[in-house]
């Protein structure tokens, strides 16, 4: 079994420091379980609030993004899958970050 953490609704009202000690006492708190507890922090995505931006904003962010780009809803997808499969059994209490 998995717990992952909603790390844009923590980040929405806490910082990335908050996150880390949720999923630190989540980590704690389940381990007697094999539960593992991780977070996907999703950078700037063409989603939601940020959706309504112009390109030329998502061009600005994206220069400053690993992929050199605004995420995709499926970025995020695919990271969480990725966080959720048996390939990685053996992570827990990590920050994912999706940039």
């Amino acid at each position: 079994m998995d717990v992952l953490v909603n790390a844009a609704a923590i980040t929405s009202r806490g910082t990335i420091l908050d996150v880390d000690e949720g999923a630190r006492d989540r980590t704690l708190h389940h381990v007697a379980q094999h539960i593992r507890v991780n977070a996907v922090i999703p950078g700037s995505t063409r989603a939601g609030i940020n959706g309504g931006r112009s390109e030329a904003v998502h061009e600005l962010i994206g220069r400053h993004n690993v992929s050199g780009r605004v995420n995709d809803p499926d970025d995020v997808a695919k990271t969480m899958a990725l966080v959720l499969s048996e390939d990685a059994a053996t992570i827990s209490r990590s920050l994912m970050s999706v940039r």
